[in-house]
């Protein structure tokens, strides 16, 4: 499934439908492509948008068939007729536009496939006709649903109590919102090629396809809201270079930054230790998900841990026993994933939980011994923690270059 959501999927569709090799053609209608110089560009236009968009269709139905039965009922059923009677609005343009393609390849004598052609461009302009009827009250129904406090806080409960991580938290909330927005894509896609379609006679047009646009976007506001602003921020990030080590910045709780600094681990022994910074900084490291990552077939049954790496070199963050410190290492893994996890829904803080080895199940926490002072801004692992919650959560920001 491509990376992009709601805005730059329908960026990308306005444009191909709205570009001047669409325009042209519901302009002058499907006779066109018989004979136009340029019919060959037209086809190639209007297809990489249907393509794009019927991918990630497919591709979203798919992995949806993993998502929770909890947030399947979420889903309300009478917008099913509705979203149903797009999609068949949708359909027909295209066996339309395909079907003129088609009788241009086979048929080869000029008077019956100028009739042909004619027939298909009545069936497309009766498609859209109906489309402008019917879209702009269906997609406002839609909208209502998708922006309703209830339905989205709910949703997001139930997919962040669903995972141990806040990639499978964002990617259970995206699966669920992308086939709305797919439906919405749709609709203003047809709104456009009927604006520019002469006997469809969509006079209120701009204003429709601006308002229905400005309603994606507030879906997609609100949808950020619900789930947590640097959340969706940080799973796009990872998203867009899949099985890569990513870049991020590493502050606490609180908003301090997390440096590395060379200390005395054994004798004669330094290693790296994460400690909190007390003046402002961005030290970066680079964070690893442990399970292998496909945007376009995520596998929402899974968990997926995550190991943090130092920027430079080839340490990583190893646990130790519990409430000591812990250091960058080498090498080893035996106790080195983690579940980055989002304290609350809409939340821009982590919990980091054990994932594997010593120390499964305990958490990060800032200051681990505040008798010694030279520990006290350090990190340290500890099961059972009940003390000051800010100590134990975290903020991760995406260092894009």
């Amino acid at each position: 499934m491509a990376t992009a959501i709601a805005t730059p999927l329908l960026k990308f569709a306005l444009e191909k439908a709205a570009g001047a090799a669409v325009s042209k053609l519901m302009d002058k209608g499907l006779n066109y492509i018989n004979g136009g110089s340029d019919a060959d560009k037209i086809q190639r236009s209007i297809g990489e948008m249907f393509k794009e968009v019927q991918e990630i269709k497919l591709a979203v139905n798919e992995m949806a068939k993993k998502l929770d039965e909890g947030i399947l009922r979420l889903r309300k059923d009478n917008l099913n007729a509705p979203l149903t009677d797009i999609e068949s609005y949708y359909a027909g343009v295209q066996d339309c536009i395909d079907g003129a393609y088609e009788a241009k390849e086979k048929i080869k004598d000029k008077a019956e496939l100028e009739k042909k052609l004619q027939r298909l461009q009545t069936r497309l302009e009766a498609h859209l006709k109906m489309a402008v009827e019917h879209v702009p009250s269906y997609l406002g129904r839609a909208n209502d649903f998708l922006q309703e406090k209830d339905f989205l806080n709910g949703a997001a409960s139930l997919a962040l109590n669903g995972s141990e991580d806040f990639l499978a938290y964002y990617m259970k909330m995206k699966i669920l919102f992308v086939p709305y927005w797919v439906v919405f894509v749709k609709g203003i896609t047809m709104l456009v090629m009927a604006q520019n379609t002469p006997n469809v006679a969509f006079d209120e047009a701009p204003q429709t396809i601006k308002r229905l646009s400005q309603k994606v976007a507030e879906q997609e506001q609100a949808f950020t809201n619900a789930v947590g602003k640097n959340t969706c921020d940080l799973s796009e990030f990872i998203l867009a270079a899949p099985n890569q080590r990513r870049p991020f910045i590493w502050f606490s709780g609180w908003g301090a930054n997390i440096e590395c600094v060379s200390r005395l681990a054994a004798p004669l022994v330094h290693h790296n230790v994460p400690r909190v910074r007390t003046e402002s900084g961005q030290h970066k490291y680079l964070l690893e998900v442990l399970t292998s990552v496909d945007p376009r077939n995520f596998d929402l049954s899974k968990s997926y841990p995550m190991r943090i790496w130092a920027d430079q070199g080839s340490d990583h963050i190893e646990r130790s026993n519990d409430r000591l410190p812990v250091y960058m290492w080498p090498g080893g893994f035996s106790a080195s994933a983690w579940f980055i996890k989002p304290i609350s829904t809409g939340s821009n803080c982590y919990r980091f939980i054990g994932a594997d080895g010593e120390g499964r199940g305990s958490v990060l926490i800032t200051g681990w011994n505040e008798n010694r002072l030279e520990y006290k801004w350090g990190i340290a692992t500890h099961t059972g923690y009940d003390g000051r919650q800010d100590r134990a959560y975290f903020q991760l920001i995406p260092a894009r270059a």
